[in-house]
């Protein structure tokens, strides 16, 4: 028996008000078995605990043992769409209400409550992407880092715009039926498109929960009567579990999404949850975006790999393979050389934001490891406001984005093994031993680290020319080293000619032996003599001869350490 037939043994104990939606449905429908239908939600209605959904109803107007289920399944669905079109039900997600009168006046109003498209993006942005996908970057698994991507929802962007992009297609697409368009737009692209399957549900749900939002916020402050403010109540909790219901159809169909990518579908594996296929896609999406990607190998790169490429010695660092670089560091020792030659300069924020984009792709710290890399083989070199890096000055640019914009790179100077040996040559005769170092840049900065040490000793000596005034003849010595010290590492290869013959001279004639003179036994006699003549002269009138005559010419001597 069909469970709608109780409606007729009770209809004369209702009040007419109650059943004037089914007493208008008897003579305005044609579908004899959506007023059924409309009786039989009716007697439900207050039932809380019994579900209305298609299935269910169903069962309640079976009126004969051999109907064919899924037959009379259809039109149970036909029925309760004429029902719902008409505002006799509503439907939230899978479960149809019986309306009264004044849920039915609610209802219609806010079926006609306007809405405008740019409501229907951002909804569908805030479920998409702040409910399922959440994040607004991606991991790609092969390095572990993190690629931040654009949101778009048919075609309107939304946030801001990156370089990989992800756009979820639905229905409400004008292209959604014409895939060949769609496909199309990938081609040459550095985006993904998701195309989800058909669901007329699911868009209008939406619309739906948009203009329920609407209508209730218009009205809740307004209303006046109670059984309005129970009417609107419910209608807010009603839609509060639409949109639950909208998230979770939402990755359903995000799930089962057609990937479009480089002009074609992009075939995937199965899966049940949206946000992995997204994930899944954006995996090859990096892949076929950024080629060069696979130049950096498979290790990961972090800021603790920059520091140890730095702090660690060249031999160790590379072994005997010293001259082979990898393709990566050709890449930027190639950039950095080519744009020398368009007279451009480069930066590490140049350096870092080249690399980033297609078709590299490469995150900071690969960047920075190829730099330091380079750095270590005497490749490249790195300055600030015309102040040559080293180690640890470098390390801060690197590490240091405040830094970077100011920092410039240039391809390090090839030298001839002539010019080595010739700087070499003057190291040996200047300090009295040969450099342990072989390559050149490393030559330059034993010898400058030579001519410092050289420079203390000389202002250390200056400072005792209160009491040996033939000191100050290394005054002008002292004035030439910091100038000498004062250069880069380039200027003692290129410009050794310049300064060679005065270093060795003002060494050889001054420097050496006076040293030998301040550390042996006849600056004692030298200071005796001073401090003689310093003092009491007066017995000295009784001395016959030219003592005191030789000794005033020792003190006044301007060198009298020769």
């Amino acid at each position: 028996v069909s469970f709608d037939l109780m409606y007729e043994g009770i209809r004369n104990e209702l009040r007419g008000e109650i059943q004037s939606a089914i007493i208008l449905a008897e003579r305005m429908l044609d579908n004899l078995l959506a007023v059924k239908v409309l009786k039989a939600l009716f007697l439900v209605k207050y039932f809380a605990n019994f579900k209305t959904t298609v299935r269910n109803v169903t069962v309640l107007l079976i009126d004969d043992a051999q109907v064919d289920i899924k037959e009379h399944e259809k039109a149970i669905v036909l029925a309760l769409n004429v029902l719902e079109n008409q505002s006799y039900v509503q439907r939230n997600g899978e479960e149809y209400e019986f309306l009264t009168d004044d849920e039915k006046d609610v209802e219609r109003a806010i079926k006609d409550t306007e809405i405008d498209e740019q409501a229907v993006t951002n909804l569908l942005k805030e479920i998409f992407f702040d409910e399922i996908i959440r994040d607004q970057r991606i991991t790609y698994l092969d390095n572990k880092q993190t690629y931040a991507f654009t949101s778009k929802i048919d075609g309107a962007l939304l946030g801001k715009e990156q370089e990989l992009e992800v756009e979820v297609i639905t229905e409400n697409h004008t292209d959604h039926e014409n895939q060949d368009f769609l496909k199309a737009q990938t081609m040459g692209s550095t985006g993904m498109k998701l195309l989800l399957p058909p669901d007329a549900v699911f868009m209008k749900d939406v619309r739906m929960y948009l203009r329920t939002d609407k209508y209730v916020r218009v009205n809740q402050a307004t209303a006046n009567r109670d059984e309005l403010k129970r009417i609107l109540r419910e209608k807010a909790e009603a839609n509060a579990q639409r949109k639950r219901t909208l998230v979770q159809l939402a990755g359903r169909n995000l799930a089962e999404a057609t990937v479009y990518m480089n002009g074609g579908v992009h075939e995937m594996g199965h899966t049940s949850d949206g946000k992995t296929r997204v994930i899944m896609a954006f995996q090859d999406l990096v892949k076929i975006v950024y080629p060069n990607l696979r130049m950096l190998g498979p290790q990961p790169f972090s800021e603790d790999t920059v520091k140890q490429i730095i702090r660690t010695k060249q031999d160790d660092l590379f072994g005997a393979d010293e001259q082979t670089i990898s393709e990566a560091e050709s890449e930027v020792l190639n950039l950095v050389a080519r744009r020398e030659k368009q007279s451009d300069r480069t930066s590490l924020l140049d350096l870092k934001n080249h690399f980033a984009r297609k078709p590299y792709g490469w995150y900071p710290n690969a960047v920075w490891v190829m730099v330091a890399r380079l750095y270590k083989r005497g490749k490249l070199e790195l300055k600030q406001d015309s102040n040559l890096l080293e180690d640890e000055t470098m390390l801060t640019a690197l590490l240091n984005s405040a830094q970077q914009a100011n920092t410039l790179l240039q391809a390090q100077v090839g030298y001839d093994s002539a010019t080595v040996k010739a700087l070499k040559d003057a190291y040996a005769e200047a300090f009295d031993e040969s450099c342990p170092a072989k390559e050149a840049k490393d030559v330059a900065r034993a010898f400058k680290a030579k001519l410092e040490g050289m420079k203390i000793a000389v202002d250390q000596l200056l400072v005792q020319r209160h009491d040996f005034p033939f000191l100050q003849s290394l005054a002008p010595l002292a004035k030439d080293l910091e100038r000498w010290t004062d250069k880069d590492y380039a200027y003692y290869l290129t410009k050794l000619k310049d300064f060679k013959d005065d270093l060795l001279e003002a060494k050889e004639e001054k420097l050496d032996p006076i040293k030998q003179f301040m550390n042996g036994e006849r600056v004692k006699i030298y200071k005796s003599i001073r401090e003689l003549l310093g003092g009491d002269t007066s017995n000295l009138e009784y001395v016959k001869g030219e003592e005191q005559a030789i000794l005033e010419a020792v003190v006044a001597d301007e060198a009298p350490y020769k």
